[in-house]
């Protein structure tokens, strides 16, 4: 059985601008050669939408084809299976060519290749036969030019073929063995050049009466037809059109109108089909609308496409109102959650309120103990004794081995831990002491690294040369001070206030 998938190429040949009298030259010979086949004929009409859905003309033109169809289908007795009109039926067509306006889903596709194999008993053998008095040939670059071209293989599980280079600076001409047949169409694979994007190249055929200029579209592997009819002379050239002139008819995938530019410097060029068209080929007479013979008809093996869709939009409602639910769910526990966060966030707002508050006291704590030692400072250079009714403060004198000691980050910060650690209101707030007189260190230490690096008199003396050393050693030996060392070093290895 030879099986014929047929319709939508039809309708794009003509879409991109091939004659409707070429493609019925095409029909005309497609349905004599099969007529010659001692052999069960099946034409499948695939269903499509029109490219231009709302375009009347379009859609007028594509009645034609299937009509032409319909009408030699009749005339050679073969068989058939029009979805298109199945779809139509149904009014299933736009349902089913949302994802691919050309191809049914592949599921669809292989039950009916299924369903065609086991009723295969059933199909008729045609009883008309007709030959065409047409000659064809199929000829490679290297038979055409009689050059040696730069070549690429192109295989898969089923298919190899050798794609020939037709490279940016190169003309070649016809070879005269080919003189007077017609140039119908150039299988073409532009792949020799490595593009991210959609690749577009173009080539001119040429010879004494006129000259072809047609655009390529895509690295795919592509039979391209051509509208106008090119018939070889002695004087026939092929060459690459690096100066990008306007094209003189359309080609797959691209209108005449539109005005693409070469971003590749190369065609690949597969086969030439050649032919010596007889003129009883190019007749035709197109018909009313034509019905389908029954005894032909083989329609009803179509999937049940209409059931389908019953269960394609049952499970999608039910698909739809179970994600509404979960969506519907999960904005609900969105909406909790944010409410739990600006709880939060009030929280924390209010925390931050606090910690300013606490370090603005501890700020007023520390200028009212500098007051005090300043005032010691005083009545120590005045020689004067302190004020019985003044309170009596626990000083350290500023210039001392034993101040300098006390102004290190550990006792800081041993002293800042041990104050804290007898309320738990301290507890609370010790992490931010920590923090604050880690940071507060840190700028007094920058302060006066700049002072001495620009004033080195300024540097203070070793703790050696101050009289009060031995107690300073003995402060560096106390509680206060190793704490606050084991802290900053629990920081260095990544714990707490790194």
């Amino acid at each position: 059985m030879i099986i014929i998938e047929t319709n939508v190429n039809d309708y794009d040949m003509l879409y991109y601008t091939i004659d409707f009298e070429n493609i019925a030259l095409y029909m005309n010979i497609l349905f004599k050669k099969l007529s010659c086949f001692k052999s069960k004929i099946l034409f499948l009409i695939l269903p499509f939408m029109a490219r231009e859905t709302g375009d009347k003309d379009y859609i007028e033109r594509r009645d034609i084809i299937e009509n032409f169809l319909r009408q030699k289908i009749n005339h050679f007795g073969f068989n058939f299976i029009d979805m298109q009109t199945y779809y139509n039926k149904f009014d299933i067509l736009p349902f089913f060519t949302q994802i691919d306006r050309v191809h049914q889903p592949e599921g669809i596709m292989r039950i009916l290749g299924k369903t065609i194999i086991k009723n295969m008993h059933k199909f008729h053998f045609h009883t008309h036969k007709e030959e065409t008095k047409s000659k064809f040939l199929i000829t490679t670059a290297p038979e055409l030019f009689k050059e040696k071209l730069e070549s690429k293989k192109l295989a898969n599980s089923l298919f190899e073929e050798y794609i020939y280079k037709l490279d940016f600076d190169m003309k070649l001409k016809f070879s005269e063995k080919f003189k007077n047949f017609q140039l119908m169409g150039i299988a073409l694979c532009n792949f020799f050049e490595n593009i991210d994007n959609t690749a577009y190249a173009s080539f001119i055929v040429e010879n004494k009466e006129k000259k072809i200029i047609k655009k390529i579209k895509s690295s795919f592997y592509l039979f391209h037809s051509l509208n106008d009819s090119f018939i070889i002379d002695e004087n026939s050239f092929m060459y690459f059109n690096k100066e990008n002139l306007a094209r003189s008819e359309g080609a797959f995938w691209i209108k005449k109108e539109e005005n693409l530019q070469n971003n590749i410097k190369h065609c690949g060029l597969s086969y030439f089909f050649l032919a010596q068209i007889n003129e009883d080929d190019k007749k035709f007479k197109l018909c009313d609308e034509v019905r389908l013979l029954k005894e032909l008809d083989f329609t009803y093996l179509t999937p049940p496409v209409e059931i389908y869709k019953e269960f394609i939009e049952l499970y999608l409602s039910h698909m739809y109102n179970t994600k509404v639910r979960i969506l519907e769910n999960t904005t609900n526990e969105l909406k909790e959650q944010n409410k739990i966060l600006e709880q939060k966030h009030s929280s924390y707002l209010s925390y931050q309120e606090n910690k300013e508050t606490t370090l603005k006291l501890l700020n007023l704590e520390q200028d009212l103990i500098n007051k005090k030692l300043n005032t010691k400072k005083l009545y120590k250079e005045l020689n004067i004794k302190e004020d019985v009714f003044m309170p009596r403060i626990n000083v350290i004198q500023v210039n001392s081995a034993k101040a300098r000691i006390h102004n290190h980050l550990a006792y800081k910060l041993g002293q800042a831990l041990i104050e804290n650690s007898k309320s738990i209101k301290g507890y609370i707030r010790l992490p931010y002491v920590l923090s604050y007189i880690k940071d507060k260190h840190k700028k007094e230490q920058k302060i006066y690294n700049e002072k001495i690096k620009d004033n080195p008199s300024l540097k203070l003396p070793p703790l050696e040369s101050y009289p009060d050393y031995k107690d300073a050693l003995r402060e560096k030996n106390c509680i206060t001070y190793k704490l606050g060392e084991a802290l900053i070093e629990n920081m260095k290895r990544g714990g707490a206030l790194k």
